[in-house]
């Protein structure tokens, strides 16, 4: 049968569907919820059976032979039965496909038992599967429809190497930026940026914002990537969007390392639309798909098309094998002539729901937002009827609306807030004159009663109409993306209504939504802050150490820094390669011109090869200028080096101190004032004891036993514990870090050092000394490239490298059972032959 042929059959199931749009289920069956609706139309080929039970069943009790399909051509189809983890739900899988156009009959057999050992009834029931090719229907589609929110892949000849901007950020990467009206915070935004105009230089790119505007992660696409967002399990996800409803489009979900680990799709033989994806509690993801499917609108409305292509709406539960525990379809229960006014029901492509967001509301069930409906929906996601319609402009709202003139036209983004109300990102489209605003109502579902207690509109007015979000965080402020707007992109109100800060794009460059949230990547990690505490009594730069530590398998580069303050600077070479589960440091400098207190924040940049891809940590910067507050001294200094083990540490003070708390400082109060490590911030502790003058201006500190030859120390004063007489205290901690040399007279080392020879080698290179325990020794050039590795638990090793070329390579060893990691420095010359 040709298509023509199959388009002018299925009219008539179709016409079936609009007569009787929801067919319930008669009482007494006991089940809660069954699909396919019975009597529906239109189902695709592949599928499934799904009965629910709200008190949940017996898991002994089902199996497949308690269900009988039979098909009104291709008869009796085994099916294989899954049960949900809570028993709530069972999905009978047929094991081929329905042919074209047949009536498939479901007998559901007695026997069935829920799980508090009641049986339940037999159920019969009846569907009718589509009779056409659903891939000619898209393709057809693709060629007709003009969404004004579908986004296409640019035209490109292949992906252009980019050019480098400030922060060393690729030409071609639509750099947001960033008013602020207030303090900066440590959240941020995600976006996904993508230009309407197929000539702009602007490529596709998903990017994490901080809020002055600097990335801490992008990456960027041929396609379309939307919806960039993070899940409540933490992963992050986006949809890949080709062109609306191709079989390319899925849900990805990347972890902190911004690795793909799963992908979430419809099932069924529905294609996943990318407008909405909700993890669920369970587990399993709520998605959706457009459902396109022919119809002679000409026997709905006059003048319509009778070869029209209407899409509809399917809701899904499923797991992340494309099983579905849930399926709602708008077609059982919305009618075509519910769409709004504008939606020409003449035209050859109609998309009269175009659903755009879900919710799950506080009581479990659905919230959907339909945007050529003007309408939220609440479904019951216990037996898929609808409980209630609202929108003042929706032709089927059930609502009595109060302090609301306008209501909302076109929306996009229906949320539950913690205070029981619902906020609505409102495009108003149809308002006249057009404008875009934020909502949020109280929704009575007693007395089905609504009332606008709060709304937003900028000043000036925006009118964004396509796309766009609305999200109120925990703290009472607010998100507003602004969509499809040219320039302003996102808004940010703290909870009094003022404005905090507001995003601007290039022209023409948008995000689908705004989402703000806490982040941060686990390929490598550092301080939350660094201290160069106060300058006063300094000349030239005070100087402190960063470390930054590679937690992943792989060796990492950071590529550049950023910040923003001239009174500080960052004195490094990059890149500067760490291998994995070793780490850096970075000297990072403190030289301010007046008094007064400096924050900044130093961003630390991972780039691939390609500069395509960024990954980013930050941290903050934290000094101040007073002469008010003590100023503090280290002996040894910062920096200092072959200091003798048996040292005493000195701290002192350009004034005599105190305990903040009041009282003098005790000798038996200093090992709580001050911390002393190995290494670093977070090593090993020093045990000490310390004695203070009697002028309280210097304190000594005695370690318990000498410190180690060859040994970094670090010394820290702690913030908040102390203070001149006059009350004035120091609130930043004071830090210093210095090296010890070999202790005199000390003939037999505290450790046995792993030696690397002959430097320079020629051909072999020589490891002596190890532990007889797993080790991976990996060996990189200079620019951290990887070049040889082996693994070993011998105490010495002969390397060949004669086909290495002569330079300087790095040698790093890992001991797998203690995680200690050491690098060595090794030059070859000219090979001997």
């Amino acid at each position: 049968m040709n298509f023509l042929n199959l388009f002018k059959l299925s009219l008539s199931f179709i016409l079936l569907s609009l007569i009787f749009p929801g067919i319930c289920l008669s009482q007494g069956t006991n089940f809660s919820y069954i699909h396919p609706v019975p009597g529906s139309i239109n189902l695709n080929p592949g599928q499934n059976i799904i009965l629910k039970y709200s008190e949940g069943f017996n898991p002994e009790s089902i199996g497949p032979d308690h269900l009988e399909v039979r098909g009104s051509e291709s008869g009796l189809i085994p099916v294989h039965v899954l049960l949900s983890p809570d028993h709530r739900t069972a999905i009978f899988k047929p094991v081929r496909d329905y042919k074209l156009g047949e009536v498939i009959n479901i007998h559901v057999k007695e026997g069935i038992i829920s799980s508090s050992g009641k049986s339940l009834h037999s159920v019969d029931f009846s569907f009718r599967v589509i009779n056409y090719d659903r891939n000619e229907i898209y393709s057809r589609l693709q060629e007709m429809q003009t969404d004004d929110e579908a986004i296409s892949v640019k035209e490109r000849q292949g992906m252009k190497e980019p050019l480098i901007i400030e922060n060393n950020l690729p030409l071609d990467y639509p750099a947001p930026t960033v008013n602020s009206y207030g303090d900066h915070d440590n959240e941020y935004l995600f976006l996904n940026l993508f230009s309407r105009n197929m000539l702009s230089q602007w490529e596709n790119y998903i990017t994490i914002i901080d809020s002055y505007g600097t990335p801490v992660f992008y990456e960027r696409s041929e396609e379309n990537r939307i919806n960039f967002n993070i899940l409540p399990n933490g992963y992050l996800t986006y949809s890949s969007n080709y062109l609306q409803n191709t079989f390319e489009e899925k849900y990805y979900i990347i972890d902190s390392a911004y690795n793909l680990i799963d992908s979430v799709n419809t099932g069924n033989g529905y294609i996943l639309d990318a407008h909405d994806m909700l993890l669920l509690e369970n587990g399993h993801y709520l998605v959706m798909s457009y459902d396109p499917q022919p119809v002679d609108m000409s026997q709905i409305v006059p003048g319509g098309d009778p070869w029209a292509i209407v899409t509809g709406l399917v809701i899904q539960e499923v797991d992340n094998n494309q099983n579905v525990y849930f399926q709602w379809r708008s077609w059982d229960y919305f009618e075509i002539t519910d769409a709004t006014y504008d939606i020409d029901l003449t035209s050859p492509v109609i998309d009269y729901v175009h659903a755009n967001a879900f919710e799950i509301d506080f009581d479990g069930n659905i919230l959907l937002s339909s945007r050529h409906l003007d309408e939220i929906t609440k479904i019951n996601y216990n037996t898929g009827n609808i409980i209630w319609r609202f929108g003042l402009n929706s032709e089927n709202n059930m609502f009595v609306v109060h302090e609301d003139l306008f209501g909302f036209s076109h929306q996009h983004d229906i949320r539950r807030l913690p205070n029981g109300h619902y906020s609505i990102y409102d495009n108003g489209n149809l308002h006249n004159p057009q404008f875009t605003q934020a909502l949020e109502y109280i929704i009575n579902e007693n007395s089905l009663e609504a009332t606008l207690v709060w709304d937003y509109q900028h000043s000036p007015q925006v009118f964004a109409g396509s796309m766009g979000s609305f999200r109120t965080q925990a703290d009472g402020s607010r998100i507003i993306g602004w969509g499809g707007n040219n320039f302003l992109s996102v808004t940010e109100l703290n909870a009094d209504n003022s404005v905090l800060r507001e995003v601007s794009l290039p022209a023409l460059v948008t995000s689908y939504r705004a989402v703000k949230s806490n982040w941060e990547t686990n390929v490598f990690s550092t301080q939350d802050e660094l201290s160069h505490g106060n300058y006063a009594g300094y000349t030239g730069w005070k100087e402190n150490l960063l470390y930054i530590f590679n937690e992943s398998e792989n060796i990492i580069k950071i590529t550049s820094v950023h910040h923003h303050l001239d009174e500080f600077m960052i004195d490094a070479a990059m890149p500067i390669p760490i291998f994995p589960h070793s780490y850096a440091t970075i000297s990072v400098g403190f030289q301010p011109q007046s008094a007064g207190e400096y924050h900044d924040r130093l961003t630390l940049n991972y780039d691939n090869e390609e500069n395509t891809k960024r990954i980013s940590r930050q941290l903050q910067l934290q000094g101040i200028f007073d002469d008010g507050v003590p100023s503090v001294f280290f002996d040894p200094s910062h920096g200092s080096t072959n200091i003798s083990p048996d040292t005493e540490l000195v701290i002192s003070f350009d004034e005599p101190v105190k305990k903040v708390l009041g009282g003098d400082i005790q000798d038996e109060d200093i090992p709580s004032l001050i911390d002393l490590r190995e290494t670093f911030f977070n090593g090993d502790e020093v045990t000490f004891s310390g004695t203070i003058n009697e002028d309280k201006t210097v304190i000594t500190i005695f370690p318990e036993q000498s410190l180690n030859d060859y040994q970094q120390y670090y010394v820290k004063l702690k913030r908040g514990l102390i203070a001149n007489f006059q009350g004035d205290i120091i609130n930043l901690d004071e830090e210093c870090y210095f090296m010890t040399g070999m202790l005199v007279g000390n003939k037999e080392l505290l450790y046995e050092d792993v030696r690397i020879y002959p430097n320079p080698f020629t051909d072999i290179i020589r490891i002596d000394n190890l532990k007889e325990e797993s080790h991976l020794i990996s060996i990189y050039n200079i620019s951290g490239d990887l070049l040889f590795k082996t693994e070993s638990n011998e105490s010495s090793l002969a390397l060949k490298m004669e086909a290495m070329s002569a330079g300087i390579y790095l040698v790093h060893i890992y001991n797998k059972e203690s995680g200690e990691s050491k690098v060595f420095k090794t030059f070859k010359n000219t090979t001997s032959h």
